[in-house]
């Protein structure tokens, strides 16, 4: 078979120095994803819990293949939860284990899909990126689907390239079954199959016709499997169209504008987008260190470097399909309203981090052939150097700036946290009576799976009302920071209360 520019095949088994570097970057990523697990964030947030009354749905006995609730959400990541569940319990860490899992899987994936696609060197660059990055951290330490996102859409670029490669169709037989789990991890999961076709449709079939000749009938096999998986979930989002889709036409409000002859708000969105690989980033507390953009000012002019390479050489396969895979997939956030997202365009993460390899890996050649072996020592001691920075102010920006800020901490239910641990630390057998802004569901949820049983306690909206329960054992009421007590409500019931005030940091640490 005549040798296609771009899919020779692969070197043999990698050298153990190799090796050493892939376990020192994937030990690293453990440590970033592992650290304070339970501390940082210091809570559960409300789509946290969702995804936690979606395991105990699937453990009591549903098997639902898509769950209308909260807007409607794919199914993937509450089965894995149920799973965790049944294994470690109701608490924190069997929540977020599969984003754990899950992101520690996708740094390894990252590594064998990038040293495939462009050699050792830019696939340990790329992985180390991704090990220190501020935005894949964020994603394995949350219960949130768009982590599951990018493993699949790994493992399906990773097994579509090896099918083109070798020609073997059982590559692309499991390149199906990959794309069609990602249909069920998150909202813009289809868009990892639509990367395939289009990156079919615009380079293998007009500039790779040989190419395409011969393996067109596993890339059919590959995208028919994927959609015969897709039909159950399918099923059920034609059969229940107003809850299924009601998270997609909120978000899709842009786009009516723009059909609609108003394009003002996707420019918006779609600049915004642009920025936010070096000048502001995703704006939400939620999500990110509020406007902390994606590169810092080094990164960000690699980045370019890189973008500006895969323009050169787009000719050449393995930089058609990264500008297709970054192209498609960063399109969500740049097409729906609050803008930048990062958990929109969490499909595109591993490749936004090649570009800067890519430009390291020109330099690495370019001081080799002028520099020789002295240049090549300067070079490797910037990039470290670089990384280990890199790492530094990523652990700021997480562990201290982000993890201890005040909007955090409310957003993620810091206060029920604490009172969780102060339940768990206390005996006594008075009546307890907790105040909450969301005191008949969401609230309650969150400080029993906190809490890791169901407690007999009474929830009511200080804001709202007061409760008297009869107790001959006492009474302790207890405000959290989100549910405090109105002021009239507080000077007439309370004017003189023995107040015991428990203070724990974000840690657990009584201060």
């Amino acid at each position: 078979m005549k040798r296609i520019r771009g899919l020779a095949a692969a070197p043999g088994s990698p050298p153990i120095w190799e090796m050493a570097i892939v376990v020192v970057i994937v030990l690293a990523a453990t440590f970033f994803r592992t650290l304070l697990f339970e501390a940082a964030p210091p809570g559960l947030q409300h789509d946290e819990i969702f995804k936690a009354n979606f395991a105990v749905d699937v453990l009591d006995g549903g098997w639902p293949v898509f769950f209308d609730p909260n807007g409607g959400e794919e199914a993937l990541f509450p089965y894995l939860a149920a799973l965790s569940i049944s294994l470690f319990g109701h608490n924190f860490f069997a929540l977020r284990f599969v984003s754990l899992v899950s992101g520690i899987l996708s740094v390894v994936l990252s590594y064998v899909l990038t040293k495939e696609l462009f050699g050792r060197r830019v696939a340990l660059l790329t992985t180390a990126g991704l090990a220190i990055s501020f935005w894949h951290i964020f994603d394995s330490r949350v219960a949130l689907r768009p982590i599951t996102l990018l493993l699949t859409a790994l493992a399906s670029f990773y097994l579509f390239w090896l099918g083109l490669k070798r020609g073997k169709i059982v590559w692309f037989a499991l390149a199906g079954v990959s794309l069609g789990a990602s249909f069920y991890t998150y909202t813009s999961g289809f868009l990892v199959p639509v990367t395939i076709v289009l990156f079919t449709l615009l380079y293998l079939l007009p500039f790779r016709r040989t190419l395409f000749a011969q393996r067109w009938r596993g890339i059919l096999l590959a995208l028919v499997i994927s959609l015969i998986i897709l039909l159950p979930m399918g099923y059920h989002l034609y059969t229940h169209p107003a809850t299924s889709t009601a998270r997609a036409r909120d978000l899709g409000d842009h786009i009516n504008l723009l059909l609609a002859g108003d394009p003002r708000p996707i420019l918006r969105d779609a600049l915004s987008v642009l920025g936010m690989f070096g000048l502001r980033g995703d704006p939400e507390w939620r999500y990110n260190l509020a406007g902390r953009p994606v590169f810092d000012p080094i990164t960000f002019l690699l980045f370019c470097g890189g973008l500006l390479i895969c323009l050169i050489r787009i000719g050449k396969p393995e930089y058609a399909f990264l500008l297709v895979w970054l192209g498609v997939n960063i399109m969500p956030s740049a097409v729906t309203r609050n803008s930048p997202s990062t958990l929109r365009a969490i499909g595109s993460l591993t490749a936004i981090y090649i570009l800067p390899a890519l430009t390291i890996d020109l330099a690495w050649d370019w001081v080799a052939r002028r520099l020789g072996s002295l240049g090549r020592r300067a070079l490797l001691a910037a990039v470290v150097l670089l990384f280990l920075s890199t790492a530094a102010f990523t652990y700021r920006d997480y562990f201290t700036v982000w993890a201890e800020n005040s909007e955090v901490s409310a957003i993620y239910r810091a206060d029920l946290s604490a009172v969780a641990r102060y339940l768990g630390q206390s005996a006594g057998d008075e009546e307890i009576c907790i105040s909450a802004s969301f005191a008949a569901d969401l609230d309650q949820q969150v400080l029993n799976f906190m809490l890791g049983e169901q407690r007999a306690i009474r929830w009511f909206d200080g804001q709202q009302a007061l409760v008297f329960p009869k107790s001959s054992s006492g009474v302790l009421y207890i405000f959290p920071a989100t549910g405090p007590l109105r002021e009239d409500l507080a000077a007439r019931f309370f004017a003189d209360p023995q107040i015991e005030d428990a203070y724990l940091d974000p840690r657990g640490e009584r201060v």
